[in-house]
């Protein structure tokens, strides 16, 4: 079984009610924008999967991370760019958090809870997918 599945099937089975997935998302984006590591580690779930597409048109180091450590570290770098500004916002129907650079738009973060930390985040950085999300008269 591979390691999307194994991570939706997890996901699902713990899934959070929507205020402690907005908690979360909301504890989610203030740790990754300050870069705070520890913090991270405190709201990933051990067993958190991170998984990244580009579609090949961006560059990504790693499009799937496995373990609070190493997803750790991965959102923190992705959060905490400078030149981003991060948004909380509606994605697949539950909060979630928008990079933008500019107006535009460079990354759709998608967390899955569970009951009490990040089970998953899918994470769209793929241009041609995130048209929809820029900015219009920001």
């Amino acid at each position: 079984m591979d390691a999307w599945l194994l991570a939706r099937v997890a996901a699902d089975a713990r899934a959070a009610p929507r205020a402690e997935h907005d908690q979360l998302t909301r504890r989610l984006l203030v740790a990754g924008a300050a870069g705070d590591v520890a913090a991270l580690r405190e709201t990933l779930a051990r067993d958190v999967i991170v998984v990244s597409d580009g579609g090949g048109a961006v560059p990504v180091e790693v499009t799937v991370a496995h373990g609070v450590e190493e997803a750790s570290w991965l959102v923190a770098a992705l959060l905490s760019a400078p030149r981003f500004r991060l948004t909380l916002a509606e994605v697949n129907g539950r909060c979630g958090i928008v990079a933008h650079r500019g107006n535009d738009a460079v990354a759709v973060v998608a967390p899955e809870t569970g009951l009490d930390r990040i089970a998953a985040l899918w994470v769209v950085r793929n241009p041609a997918k995130l048209r929809a999300w820029h900015r219009r008269n920001a």
